[in-house]
């Protein structure tokens, strides 16, 4: 499904169970460069990947990754070249978000990856906990 218009993975499931016999055992996808903006439920069809390559696409958002947490098995992951991976804190929040994973954009996750992404969950964590109190405040 790579080097296509894919702009959806909407309709992934049912052509994807038209053309394999056991589609949860499927372990790795590959929609790179497609035009695809969103992820939805879908994916989460799919409990053994193990692989996914969304590199190349029009991600533009972070929460986009946490529909991926739904993926116990996920392992590698790239999102390179999306114009999510332009913002601020990419890298540790993908990884606080999907903390199995061992490969992200084609480089090993290290243990100063591991750190980083952990000191950015405590940060962001703390820095919302203060907007709710000053919210409650106002």
């Amino acid at each position: 499904y790579n080097n296509n218009s894919i702009h959806e993975l909407g309709d992934l499931v049912p052509s994807l169970t038209s053309l394999v016999v056991n589609p949860a055992a499927i372990s790795w996808l590959d929609f790179s460069f497609n035009d695809i903006n969103a992820l939805d439920d879908s994916l989460l069809q799919f409990p053994n990947m193990t692989t996914l390559y969304l590199h190349g696409n029009q991600l533009m958002s972070l929460n986009e990754v946490k529909r991926l947490s739904g993926l116990p098995c996920l392992r590698t992951l790239t999102l390179h070249g999306n114009p999510l991976e332009a913002l601020d804190g990419y890298r540790p929040f993908v990884l606080g978000t999907l903390p199995s994973l061992k490969q992200l954009d084609f480089s090993s996750v290290t243990k100063q990856d591991r750190a980083d992404a952990e000191n950015w969950k405590k940060l962001c964590s703390k820095k919302m906990k203060m907007s709710k109190k000053k919210k409650a405040a106002e």
